[in-house]
């Protein structure tokens, strides 16, 4: 078997390992949402946000942010739409988040983890 090719810093930086374009449906709402995974930055700040003392559902609410692609929406939509709908629409936007971010179940950014 020959040995696997080294790649270099141009290429680690060009691949595609995120999970992007991800369909979220979202049977409450009759339609569905886009997302994409978060990086491994975008968590740390995450992490670092709740560990700050924030809400835990501003953390999710700002995941979302960070991950929804269709609709873009802006970070008050987005705490608006956690505010007034459902904790069942909502949730799977949070969980579908964390799938496509490669996360375990039951992680939640800045919960111990």
């Amino acid at each position: 078997m020959p040995p696997k090719k080294i790649g270099t810093f141009e290429e680690i930086q060009s691949a595609k390992d995120l999970a992007e374009g991800t369909v979220v449906d979202i049977p409450e709402w009759g339609f569905a949402v886009k997302i994409r995974g978060l990086t491994r930055g975008e968590l740390i700040a995450l992490n670092a946000l709740a560990d700050n003392g924030n809400d835990p559902d501003e953390t999710n609410i700002q995941a979302a942010h960070l991950a929804l692609t269709e609709p873009k929406l802006t970070l008050e939509q987005v705490r608006d739409i956690y505010r007034d709908k459902s904790i069942r629409a909502t949730e799977r936007i949070t969980n579908a988040v964390l799938e496509a971010s490669g996360m375990t179940d039951g992680f939640r950014p800045g919960e111990g983890n």
